[in-house]
Parts: C-alpha cells; sequence; structure tokens
C-alpha cells in the first residue's frame, strides 16, 4: 500500500472523539461523590457503547475514565466490511461557575484523552493497523430547573475543539498518518432523579455535531453523593 492511499484512508477514520461526564455539577456545593454509567451514541451510522466511572472532589473536580468500543461500515477499495474499534478515554474537568441567586447557569471546562484502536477481518489478513490518539478540550454551559421534589433537569451546552493523531501501517511495512483538528457543539438534557438523600440516577439524552458529523445518544449513570 502507498503512502498516499494510506493517507487517504485515514481521513475516513478520524471519526470519533470523547466527551467528559463531569459529575460534580449535579452535586451541591461541598458534596463529594461517585459516579458510574454506560453511554451509547450513533454517529452518521456508525456505533459506539463505552463504560465509565469517575470521582468528584468537594464538587469543585472530576476525574473519570471511559472504556468502550464500536463499530462502522466502510465502504470502498480497501476495507468493504465492518471495522470494529476499541477505545480508553481517561478525563478531568473542573466547575469555573457554579449556579445560585447571583449567578444563572453552571460553566464546566474538561479536558479528555483518548486512544482507539481499529481492527477487522480484511484488516487482519492484510497485515493493516491503524490507531488513533487524541485529546479534546471542552466548555459547558448548564442550568439546573426544579421540575419537582424529586426531579431536576439541566439542559446543556456543550463546545470542544478536538484534536486527532492517526496511524496506519501495511504488512509492506509503509505506513501513513493524518492529524486534524476540528471543533464540536452538542446540546444535552440531563434528568436527575433523586432516588434517595444520597443516590441519584441520570439520564442524558443529546445530539452534537463534530467534524461536519452529526451524533445522538443517551448516558444513563447512578451517583452516589456524600458530604464530606
Amino acid at each position: 500500500m502507498s503512502n498516499k492511499k494510506a493517507s487517504a484512508l485515514l481521513l475516513v477514520f478520524v471519526l470519533f472523539s470523547a466527551l467528559v461526564n463531569a459529575q460534580s455539577i449535579y452535586l451541591e456545593k461541598g458534596q463529594g461523590g461517585y459516579e458510574a454509567g454506560v453511554s451509547s451514541f450513533l454517529e452518521s451510522g456508525d456505533f459506539s457503547f463505552s463504560t465509565f466511572a469517575g470521582y468528584s472532589l468537594f464538587s469543585l473536580a472530576d476525574i473519570e475514565v471511559a472504556l468502550g468500543g464500536g463499530f462502522f461500515n466502510l465502504e470502498g477499495d480497501l476495507l468493504k466490511k465492518t471495522v470494529k474499534y476499541y477505545r480508553i478515554a481517561p478525563g478531568i474537568s473542573f466547575v469555573l461557575l457554579r449556579q445560585n441567586e447571583k449567578v444563572p447557569v453552571n460553566a464546566e471546562a474538561g479536558y479528555v484523552y483518548h486512544y482507539t484502536s481499529y481492527t477487522s477481518s480484511e484488516m487482519e489478513e492484510a497485515g493493516i493497523e491503524i490507531d488513533e490518539k487524541g485529546s479534546s478540550v471542552q466548555l459547558y454551559l448548564s442550568r439546573k430547573i426544579l421540575m419537582s421534589e424529586n426531579v431536576t433537569v439541566l439542559p446543556e451546552l456543550g463546545f470542544s475543539y478536538n484534536f486527532t493523531a492517526s496511524r496506519i501501517k501495511d504488512a509492506e511495512g509503509d505506513s501513513g498518518d493524518e492529524n486534524k483538528s476540528f471543533p464540536g457543539f452538542s446540546a444535552n438534557a440531563a434528568f436527575m432523579i433523586n432516588n434517595s438523600d444520597d443516590m441519584y440516577l441520570i439520564l442524558k439524552p443529546g445530539i452534537g455535531v463534530k467534524d461536519e458529523k452529526f451524533s445522538a445518544g443517551i448516558i444513563f449513570s447512578a451517583l452516589y453523593g456524600r458530604k464530606r
């Protein structure tokens, strides 16, 4: 495979990016908490699924890691079958503003790094290796709206700038690289149910656009918050 063909193929593979699912904004000021959940997204016909876990430090900063994967169908001269991928994505976020009587919105900033490995039966037979490293800088604005004693809704707008570096190598030893950067936008609504004094269930559907590609998905998680 020539470097020209390898670079062309990489343009197709640079599709996916990670997100921060910060839990601090759901908690009251001064609370710590643990969150675990699952997420699923469709992006231009491509499917992804992941599990994640995170920890909130005094509802000021969050540390999170996500493990997941997915698949998509690639139509082209080189690969015509389903391509699978696997990903690990650690992230960190900070609360910049917290909604109160004088501040109308919450604001969070986050950073996510991800490593992704792609595979398919055709790739294995041809000796093709493809992987991707990337990062994302993110800003989220949200507002808590109390719907009832136990239900709160948080509409949220997200903005991101994303960087990816992909590498392809074939059995002949030829390789190609592709670096990209692109903005992203998302709109979500988190429905938070206070199941008990310290347990919350969160359902978060949303849509987004990144690199001119539309995505839609849903996140479900359980959050345990406690006073520190």
